[in-house]
């Protein structure tokens, strides 16, 4: 499946394996893949549904929030659906929404949950809080000298990754200790970080100048870059496989052949190119194809 965010808010969602388009939602402000695919959260306003993924079918709607739904995602060891409505983080306990963590100064930019599934990670502002997940008390609060644009939690739960509006890269453990190497240099405001299966593998993507985007992928144990190369587009998201990296372009310059649709202008749509240290391997990713599900690559 492929869900595609419009610009009057429909949701389309695409079965690539069939080419074609298996169903639309109207008014999704927010979604979120469930279950390993098999469940879509779609939010609008105050409530949130759950839908089959597969037909689209309205399975549940949950509502219990005080504001609007700005983020919905799974996480912790139960699996349980977690939005995030403004300032509030919520764990969902059918049949009712609870808020188990106090709200923020500011309304939470992300969340993330450990490897363990038994702590909960937000940032906002300036500030990273770290809650016990099942009981919502606080363990730590982590300051950043700038505003917080991306986080990213490794697969070990020894550290974190900040990336700041000025450019910085810090390493933190969950207990606000500063980590090995504790700063790395972006070379720009940091749109994305992730670690890789290994805690030694950080990858992240710097804006190195308007639509344009430097995406490093460092070895933390030699502190050498794996690969370091940049690429055309705005990054909004990035993976890390193996010594590879693969980014999400927001619609990247001279990129012309994307996924769109019949109707309507595509909003938040991702190609995605896999960059690594070989450079026959990084030409080649742009050659790479999905199905011609609606038209085009």
């Amino acid at each position: 499946r492929l869900a595609l965010m419009q610009a009057d808010q429909r949701l389309s969602v695409w079965d690539l394996a069939a080419r074609r388009l298996a169903f639309e939602v109207n008014e999704a402000h927010q979604f979120a893949f469930l279950e390993h695919g098999d469940r879509l959260l779609t939010s609008r306003g105050e409530s949130v549904d759950v839908r089959d993924a597969r037909s689209g079918r309205c399975i549940e709607r949950v509502s219990g929030h005080d504001h609007e739904v700005t983020s919905a995602g799974p996480g912790g060891r139960s699996g349980l659906p977690v939005t995030i409505a403004g300032q509030g983080l919520y764990f969902w306990h059918r049949p009712q929404v609870d808020r188990v963590l106090p709200a923020a100064t500011q309304a939470p930019m992300t969340v993330s949950f450990s490897a363990a599934g038994d702590t909960v990670i937000t940032a906002s502002g300036q500030s990273v809080q770290v809650y016990d997940a099942d009981s919502g008390s606080r363990i730590s609060s982590i300051p950043a000298p700038a505003p917080i644009t991306a986080l990213a939690v490794a697969p070990d739960d020894k550290q974190i990754a900040i990336g700041t509006a000025d450019g910085d890269v810090l390493l933190r453990t969950l207990q606000g200790t500063p980590g090995s190497p504790a700063k790395l240099s972006g070379g720009g405001a940091i749109a994305a970080v992730a670690f890789g299966a290994s805690s030694q593998y950080l990858a992240w993507a710097a804006q190195s100048a308007p639509h344009a985007t430097r995406v490093v992928l460092r070895d933390l144990g030699t502190n050498e870059d794996v690969v370091s190369q940049q690429i055309p587009g705005d990054v909004v998201a990035i993976a890390v496989d193996g010594r590879r990296v693969a980014v999400g372009l927001d619609q990247p310059p001279g990129y012309h052949r994307h996924i769109t649709t019949s109707s309507g202008e595509v909003v938040g749509s991702m190609v995605v190119q896999p960059v690594d240290s070989s450079a026959a391997r990084t030409d080649a990713a742009t050659s790479m194809h999905t199905p011609s599900a609606p038209s085009g690559e």
